[in-house]
């Protein structure tokens, strides 16, 4: 049986992305499948095989040791093919590629070059780590057998360059449909008047307060419920909320990607704000509006350019200035007609399944690891 290994040293072993979408479907088309990553113990999940290692205390040992534990593993596990997920795994995958002469992919997630965004680089080294990736990543791309990214303008950034370059969207998996059709609810079983999945900035959760307060003026008091709060900034929502005077506020911790559909289900809209003109923004999908498309969600977001380009055409989806005003009318005009938003539930529910499906994507990243072995021959 062909070996896979999948290398990551900052993504959770269970993230959207590496387990549930690649490596399961590459486990479900018969491969021998194993994860390398940050873990309690070893285990299995759906097929795929977790090797773990032990979280770095420190982001400094993450980028060294860390690092050199999952090297050592990935590199027992003797695969046809090592694909890795972080920047840092660089220097893994070149030691793979030169030294086991095995077959590397470089999953690219972001545009890491876009260093003057993070906000534990400080900020005069920013420019300098943006330079200093930028030329190992042209480096190694030559070398390395494929460059995968989430998005069409990162592939190109990389397609000059690379020997093969592919986009896989992070479009919801066919277990996720499935789980959303068993949690199909009604407008009146809802939960949640509006639903934001992921993690936030401290600014983009003061606007979509904002936005709750305005809300709250025209219709009264509206459910809204944050899934995947950061503990860290749960003490400063319940204070800005209590600012607000907004009582219909619930903070849920992050979930595992297969329970996701049970919450988003039971809410009437889904929310996704960015505000415009922000380098990194420019270059990302936000993977939350198609889950709530399949859990048959209408959504306001802000209108991002890849938004624009993929989705700028559905009527499910409001795409509004990042003003609290606009914002505010759109979240109360979805809200406030009955009848219309039940026809849209429906009308998201069908476009998503037949427009926004990892199954495409699937056999994508199938025809990929084909074209790498055949090349090999």
């Amino acid at each position: 049986m062909r070996k896979v290994c999948h290398m990551a040293s900052g993504h959770s072993v269970y993230d959207d992305r590496i387990m549930y979408r690649e490596l399961v479907s590459l486990a479900n088309n018969g491969w021998d499948a194993t994860l390398v990553g940050v873990g309690s113990q070893d285990t299995v999940c759906k097929g795929v095989k977790i090797k773990a290692v032990s979280k770095a205390k420190n982001r400094a040992l993450r980028m060294t040791w860390q690092t050199l534990k999952v090297l050592i593993k990935s590199w027992q596990v003797d695969a046809d093919i090592y694909h890795f997920h972080e920047p840092e795994l660089i220097f893994a995958g070149m030691v793979l590629k030169l030294f086991k002469r095995a077959h590397v992919i470089n999953d690219v997630h972001e545009d890491y070059t876009l260093m003057l965004f993070k906000p534990y680089i400080p900020k005069q080294l920013r420019k300098t780590v943006s330079w200093f990736l930028n030329k190992v990543e042209n480096f190694t791309t030559k070398r390395f057998d494929a460059v995968v990214t989430p998005t069409q303008p990162i592939t190109e950034r990389f397609s000059k360059i690379a020997r093969r370059t592919l986009t896989l969207y992070n479009f919801p998996t066919d277990d996720f449909m499935r789980s959303a059709d068993r949690f199909k609810a009604g407008i009146e079983e809802c939960i949640y008047d509006v639903v934001h999945v992921g993690a936030l900035r401290e600014d983009r959760l003061e606007f979509l307060l904002d936005v709750a307060a305005e809300v709250q003026k025209k219709l009264g008091n509206q459910t809204w419920g944050f899934v995947g709060m950061p503990a860290p900034l749960e003490p400063i929502a319940k204070r800005l909320a209590e600012k607000r005077g907004l009582d219909g506020i619930t903070l849920v911790p992050k979930i595992p990607y297969p329970e996701l559909p049970k919450i988003l289900c039971r809410s009437k809209i889904g929310v996704n704000f960015h505000p415009l003109g922000e380098t990194h923004t420019e270059v990302a999908i936000p993977v939350k509006i198609f889950e709530y498309l399949a859990c048959g969600l209408p959504v306001v977001s802000t209108p991002l350019p890849l938004v624009c380009k993929l989705l700028g055409n559905v009527p499910m989806v409001k795409l509004v200035d990042d003003k609290v005003k606009d914002f505010s009318e759109a979240v109360v005009e979805l809200l406030s007609n009955v009848d219309s938003a039940t026809k849209m539930r429906d009308m998201a529910w069908k476009y998503s399944r037949e427009n926004y499906s990892w199954a495409h994507e699937e056999k994508k990243l199938l025809e990929l690891y084909e074209d790498i072995l055949r090349d090999s021959k």
